[in-house]
């Protein structure tokens, strides 16, 4: 490593924040985290318990830091369809804290956006923090760079009432118990999966590349699996005697996704490196909810 990073973490105790606080301490930076729960993890500089709807905090937290990751917002696709002002509150002018927080502690920023622009209360609100994040961009040039995963998935991932209802963790824990399967509409959706691990590792090196600033990039393997294939999958995985159910599509979603990075950006700033398999990743997946579950 070049030089050691001062980094602020919203959303550090989430899926993917946490994987990327790790991440960050093992390359040797000096972690910071913002979040409504403590963040107890080892190795980090200082945790600020806070909202980020809690401007003079997340000013606080940001001061001092070379770059902020923003991941902390309100995830839901059905289940944000009945909330969407505390949707636009959280995902919208929070994300506007973190950008004026960027502007006046000279930050740059890396936002943690969405790929697909459903008319769903989610997408609406990542696509206008998105636009924001352009405009401070343009007009007060503030360094941003936007990534947007695909469909991450991995160890660690909530699953439970209160929670988003993710396709693979909660039909791991289901096919574990043997609780019938839900998939909505034909399961020929098309999505592109990808690990955890690989997301963190992409997002850790384009913030390490001068040439990734103010970019936008993809965050995905660039294939394709159908709803169908990763159920069957997670079925053989778990030898699991659960049954599929199949129900009409939920709001918000579509019955003709079909979703792949275009992995074209990225490539012309970085190498992306080897992914791992999608049955390499669903077995670490399983085994991690497998020792939950005992």
């Amino acid at each position: 490593m070049d030089w050691v990073m001062k980094a602020l973490v919203t959303g550090s105790t989430g899926f993917i924040g946490s994987h990327l606080v790790e991440t960050l301490l093992e390359r040797g930076h000096e972690v910071t985290t913002l979040d409504r729960t403590a963040n107890d993890s080892p190795g980090i500089t200082r945790a600020f318990r806070a909202d980020i709807l809690d401007a003079e905090k997340v000013r606080e937290a940001t001061g001092g830091q070379d770059v902020v990751y923003h991941l902390a917002a309100l995830l839901g696709t059905a289940e944000l369809v009945a909330q969407a002002h505390h949707a636009v509150d959280v995902n919208i002018n929070g994300t506007v804290n973190v950008l004026d927080a960027c502007r006046s502690e000279d930050a740059a920023l890396l936002f943690v956006s969405k790929p697909n622009p459903w008319l769903n209360t989610y997408s609406i609100t990542k696509q206008a923090a998105e636009q924001f994040c352009l405009m401070y961009r343009s007009e007060f040039q503030v360094p941003v760079t936007i990534v947007k995963p695909f469909n991450v998935y991995g160890p660690r991932e909530s699953v439970g009432p209160g929670r988003a209802q993710k396709l693979i963790p909660n039909t791991i824990a289901k096919a574990l118990s043997d609780q019938p399967l839900t998939i909505f509409g034909s399961g020929d959706q098309i999505n592109d999966y990808i690990f955890v691990d690989d997301v963190v590792r992409l997002i850790a090196d384009l913030s390490m590349s001068d040439k990734s600033i103010n970019g936008t990039y993809d965050l995905g393997t660039g294939n394709g699996q159908t709803v169908n294939e990763v159920c069957r999958l997670i079925l053989e995985l778990t030898d699991s005697g659960s049954v599929i159910e199949r129900l009409p599509m939920r709001p918000g979603e579509s019955s003709s996704a079909a979703l792949r990075a275009d992995l074209t950006q990225i490539e012309r700033v970085m190498p992306v490196g080897d992914f791992v398999g999608l049955r390499d990743g669903m077995a670490r997946t399983v085994e991690y909810y497998r020792s939950k579950s005992n």
